[in-house]
C-alpha cells in the first residue's frame, strides 16, 4: 500500500476543517505490512482517520507548528502500524497511540528545552464569561491565567479538558484515548470545570484587591 493522504472532510486543497472552522492537516498513512488481511488494513485505516487529525491538532498546540506536529503524528502511527494486530486487540487502542504521541512530543520539547503551551482561547472565553461577565479588561486578564490554572488541575482532569475542549474529541473518543469509561470522562470534565472556575475567580479577586 502506498502512502496516501486522508481527510475527514477534505476541501480542494486536501486539508480538512474541524468543527470550529480551522484548517487541520492531511496526514500520510503509514505503509501496512503485506501480510495483513483486508480486514486488518481496513480497521487501521478507520483508526487513523478517526484519530489522526485530532492527534495532529493536539500536537500542533504543543509543538507550535504544523510541520513538527505532522511529523510527530506520523511517527506515532508508524509505531502503531508495526504492531497493529496487538494494538487493535487492546481494550483501548487509542490510549496506546496517545501515549506514543505524548512521548514523541516530550522528546521534541526536550530537544527544544522548553515547556509546551496549553492555553486555549475558546476555553478561556467560556470560563471568563462565567467568572467575570462582559468586562473586556477582566476577560483579557483571565486569558492570561488560563494556562496556569490548567497546570494546577490534576493530570487526568487536565487531560480530559485538553482532549475534549481543546482538541475537540467527543466524550466517547476522549474515553478511548484516556483508557477509561465515558462516565469517568464526564466526571473529570465536571470536576475540572468547577476547579477551573474557582481558580480563575480567586485569581480575579486577588487582582481586584491588588
Amino acid at each position: 500500500m502506498s502512502d496516501v493522504d486522508t481527510a475527514e472532510h477534505g476541501d480542494a486543497r486536501g486539508a480538512s476543517r474541524d468543527p470550529y472552522g480551522r484548517l487541520i492537516p492531511t496526514l500520510r498513512l503509514p505503509h501496512a505490512p503485506g501480510h495483513w488481511s483486508a480486514e486488518e488494513e481496513k480497521r487501521f485505516r478507520e483508526f487513523h482517520k478517526a484519530f489522526g487529525s485530532k492527534f495532529a491538532r493536539y500536537a500542533e498546540r504543543q509543538l507550535g507548528n504544523r510541520f513538527d506536529a505532522e511529523d510527530a503524528v506520523h511517527i506515532t502511527f508508524e509505531v502503531v502500524v508495526r504492531i497493529w494486530p496487538q494494538v487493535a486487540a487492546m481494550d483501548y487502542p487509542a490510549s496506546y497511540a496517545w501515549k506514543v504521541l505524548k512521548n514523541r512530543i516530550a522528546d521534541v520539547l526536550r530537544e527544544r528545552a522548553r515547556v509546551s503551551p496549553v492555553e486555549d482561547d475558546r476555553l478561556a472565553e467560556e470560563l471568563d464569561r462565567q467568572v467575570l461577565g462582559s468586562d473586556p479588561a477582566e476577560r483579557a486578564a483571565v486569558r492570561l491565567s488560563v494556562e496556569e490554572a490548567l497546570r494546577r488541575l490534576p493530570e487526568r482532569q487536565r487531560e480530559a479538558v485538553v482532549l475534549h475542549r481543546m482538541v475537540g474529541m467527543s466524550t466517547e473518543e476522549t474515553a478511548e484515548v484516556m483508557g477509561v469509561k465515558e462516565d469517568s470522562v464526564r466526571i473529570h470534565l465536571k470536576r475540572a470545570k468547577s476547579r477551573l472556575t474557582r481558580l480563575l475567580r480567586d485569581d480575579a479577586e486577588r487582582r481586584r484587591q491588588g
